[in-house]
């Protein structure tokens, strides 16, 4: 079911799967997920307040404040968010002669205490003094609304009948799979060890249980604790006050003591500090373990559990906000037709390189903010603004710190629209193309524009009614949407300020970089110097000298990144045991190298520190160090050349499938595609995937993608694919332009000419594996079910099927020629030309591009330029 985000009003971040399993079980009514913008949330209600709830994808406090950021660009509604999960605890707290005392599965609410605000972000502070903890981020608290309703709440526990969590805590528990049920009870008094502050959990590679290898007369059990650590089952002791919270996990029962007595902390996670410092938040943990290196992954289940059932208790106390209040009558729902032709503009890939983008380090990035060309570009009425730099200095990852920080500041019904664009030159062809621009910012402009929607559908009906099915029998061109924009924006501007974001400019060429400023440079020039209106447009893009900017503003980014690229190598050195004085000299070594590109850092820190975990002394790293290319090009030279002999081969395969794919592969496609070379000597897939060659697992080819490529290239999820991809465009450039030979020095031909060659020819063998011709067409067509059955069983199908054409019109653009497609093709036998019409048709019933029934290799070949096989079948005089 469609689900509406405004009726949102409430954010609920679960960090961790089994925590948002508690969760979903504490809804009073269960909306389902909800996929937008390339993620997928869980909605649902409880008391007066729709909630909409989401796991991160990572641990720490940067990967909780980007999933905030997204919750609340996505549902603009939402007011407050819970951060609900699972925390280590203070084992005892408090005043001498009033101590309070933690156990497992109690609950712990951020409160202010002292001179904190609830939560404690102790990794933005310094240790000076001896060991004093001087503390330098916010102390932001909960709002007052939150921090009322934990009051009226923590007032009703002191009355009869008392709390409500024993009855959720059984009713949710219903709600859990039968096999789950039993983890998510109360472990039991006997089950709950406090270990003794010098007594360290063993080191093993295994990571043993507590109970397997720690000696339990080292440790109390709760029993022994006294009266304070008494509880019934299912009754937690709710505890309210300071929580720390830090990117990394505190294993320290020493270092757990001193920033009690420090801070006042009582209980530790890893979330918070990232949500609260730009949204407004509570923090309500379930306690699994004691914050020492004694981790208990026994009583993670029930402590999310409790939480979450204080949080539901506690949601039921918040009165409704005015925006769940007035949600049927403030809502627009949009009209049928005005979903139709939003959905013709979006595309699957449209937030995926935006959303891939890490979040930067934390204090970096900052300095945008305070640089005097972007301060000029946010207050004047209108204006361009290029962010330039060369390849690797954080261009993409300033660009989304700035879309984060426009939309963060933007005050609650501010008029600001605002719509961004990242382009991705590794990615699909909408990915990189101004068609693919057009179409997103169209997308959010008339999602947040009702008047411009109304306007825009009137021409999709008129299409629709003249030329038929929108993406069967007509797509949207570049040109009608970039005419609607620069026709519509500047009256809109004159209503309602726009800012616009785009990043990477140059990924799309050279050439389409400078058509597309120069549309930029119209949309402004239109506007009038004075009144109202107001459009602001921000770019990233390389040093094109072909770029010039009218009534621009520019920065460089490589003349303003060195603090950002000194933090980032110092948290990345911190994690490691190094003397301060060897880490201080590395850091120095390594900013000074990188000569302001952070792409080389990314590669080179993790060398510096591989150096150290094998016992190389400071010298010997400073020393290779320096030894390292300072250039980027040089780099990756450099680390494909240390590829061993006996795999170069293969990861030659690899980087031509990266680099020259249509779009960018999942992992199973992959696997396939490297099984499946164009000299294949096979018949059927079977006899392939029987072969030494073949990757067995995904994980397995994970793994193998990673040790081919040196690091170059890296896997990362979107709508629950696995992709693989270079880790930054200048890989991809820097193999392009020649690298690619650094494996193989070709005697003759283009790089891209005998990547497409190799890559055409493995398709066109794909689809002429027995049990691939073989497939029923009426299996596809016939369910969903069927076809994720087909793509699980032959992943290869769908790309071989539809690119190898234009695989193969890239060889011919390339010079070389191509009468082996004869062979491979069984000319003048029709049958394998049959059968790719069939599965084409199957694959994609309703396409322009599926080749009519009567097809034969002289008409691909006539329709696609393949003249060097046309002349060969005419030479061998079997053209009939």
């Amino acid at each position: 079911m469609e689900d509406q985000p405004a009726r949102y009003t409430i954010g609920w971040i679960a960090p961790l799967p089994l925590e948002l399993t508690a969760a979903k079980a504490v809804l009073d009514e269960d909306h389902g997920d909800i996929h937008a913008d390339g993620y997928i949330y869980h909605g649902g209600k409880i008391g007066k307040h729709n909630v909409v709830m989401a796991v991160q994808p990572k641990m720490g406090t940067d990967a909780a404040s980007d999933l905030a950021a997204r919750v609340r660009a996505t549902f603009k509604n939402v007011g407050y968010f819970v951060v609900v999960g699972i925390g280590g605890g203070v084992p005892n707290y408090g005043p001498s002669g009033a101590r309070s005392q933690i156990v497992l599965g109690d609950v712990v609410v951020s409160y202010p205490r002292g001179r904190y605000g609830g939560i404690v972000p102790y990794d933005v502070g310094a240790w000076i003094n001896e060991g004093r903890l001087e503390f330098r981020g916010h102390a932001d608290g909960p709002p007052a609304s939150l921090l009322a309703a934990v009051n009226s709440l923590k007032a009703s526990h002191s009355m009869t009948p008392g709390t409500k969590i024993p009855t959720i805590l059984q009713e949710m528990r219903l709600k859990i799979h039968a096999d789950e049920r039993e983890n998510f009870e109360d472990q039991g008094s006997q089950q709950d060890r406090l270990y003794q502050d010098n007594y360290s959990h063993p080191v093993s590679p295994s990571n043993e249980a507590c109970e397997n290898c720690c000696d339990v007369n080292r440790s109390h059990k709760r029993d022994s604790r006294g009266i304070e650590a008494a509880r019934r089952i299912d009754t937690p002791k709710i505890h309210y006050g300071n929580i720390g919270s830090s990117n990394q996990l505190q294993i320290s029962a020493s270092k757990r003591n001193r920033l009690h007595e420090e801070c006042e902390i009582i209980c530790f996670e890893m979330e918070g500090a990232g949500v609260i410092k730009n949204h407004p938040s509570l923090v309500i943990r379930g306690i699994c373990d004691y914050s020492d290196s004694h981790k208990n992954k026994k009583w993670q289940p029930y402590a999310a559990a409790t939480a979450a059932a204080y949080t539901k208790e506690l949601l039921e106390t918040l009165p409704a906000s005015k925006h769940t209040m007035k949600y049927k009558e403030l809502a627009q729902e949009k009209t049928k037709d005005q979903k139709s032709c939003l959905q013709s503009l979006a595309f699957k890939e449209m937030n995926m390189r935006g959303n891939d983008i890490s979040q930067p380090t934390s204090t970096t990035c900052s300095w945008l903010l305070e640089h005097e060309s972007y301060q000029s570009w946010v207050s004047q009425q209108n204006g361009l603004l290029w962010i330039k730099g060369n390849p690797g200095v954080g261009k993409s990852t300033l660009m989304k710190y700035a879309l984060h920080e426009c939309k963060r500041q933007a005050p609650v019904n501010n008029e600001l629209v605002i719509a961004s664009f990242f382009f991705h030159g590794r990615g699909s062809p909408l990915q990189k193309s101004p068609l693919g621009l057009f179409r997103s910012l169209l997308y959010q402009i008339l999602n947040q524009v009702p008047k411009l929607l109304h306007e825009f559908t009137s021409i999709f009906k008129n299409k629709c009614d003249t030329e038929g099915e929108p993406g069967t029998n007509w797509d949207w061109h570049q040109t009608e949407l970039r005419d609607f924009l620069q026709s519509s924006i500047p009256p809109v501007s004159k209503v309602r300020p726009i800012r616009i974001y785009i990043d990477a400019l140059d990924e799309c060429g050279e050439e389409v970089a400078r058509d597309l400023v120069k549309v930029f440079q119209c949309l402004i020039s239109e506007l009038p110097h004075t009144g109202r209106a107001t459009l602001g447009i921000c770019f990233s893009c390389r040093h094109y000298p072909i770029i010039a900017l009218e009534r621009g503003l520019t920065m460089c980014v490589e003349k303003e990144n060195y603090d950002d690229i000194a933090t980032h190598v110092r948290s990345e050195l911190d994690r490691e045991d190094l003397e301060q004085n060897d880490a201080q000299k590395l850091k120095e070594e390594i900013v000074k190298s990188a000569s302001g590109v952070f792409q080389w850092v990314v590669l080179v820190v993790p060398m510096v520190l591989e150096f150290y975990r094998n016992g190389r002394s400071i010298d010997e790293i400073l020393a290779k160090l320096r030894d390292i290319p300072k250039q980027l090009d040089d780099l990756y030279r450099e680390i494909l050349g240390k590829v061993k002999p006996e795999y170069r081969s293969e990861t030659l395969q690899l980087m031509q499938w990266i680099c020259f794919a249509r779009r960018p592969l999942s992992i199973p496609e992959l696997r396939s595609a490297m099984a499946m070379d164009a000299d294949t000597h096979y018949e059927t897939l079977n006899d392939h995937q029987n072969s030494p060659k073949y990757v067995r697992t995904d994980k397995q080819m994970e793994k193998r993608v990673k040790s081919l490529s040196g690091g170059l290239i890296e896997v990362v999820e979107h709508a629950g694919l696995h992709i693989a991809q270079f880790i930054h465009q200048s890989v991809n450039d820097h193999l392009i332009t020649g690298g690619i030979r650094t494996l193989e020095n070709f005697a003759e031909g283009s790089v891209a000419g005998l990547a497409h060659f190799r890559l055409s020819r493995s398709c066109i063998r794909y689809i002429s594996m027995k049990d691939v011709s073989s497939i029923s067409p009426d299996k596809i067509l016939s369910e969903i079910t069927h076809q994720l059955e087909i793509t699980h069983q032959f992943p290869l199908l769908n790309y071989a099927t539809k690119e190898w054409v234009l695989h193969a019109e890239k060889v011919e653009t390339e010079g070389m020629s191509q009468g082996d497609l004869l062979h491979l093709l069984r000319w003048p036998s029709n049958e394998m030309m049959k059968i790719w019409v069939r599965l084409h048709k199957a694959l994609v019933p309703y396409s322009n591009e599926t080749p009519p029934e009567e097809t034969t290799l002289l008409h691909v070949g006539s329709r696609h330029g393949f003249t060097s096989m046309v002349a060969m079948a005419i030479l061998r005089n079997d053209t009939n």
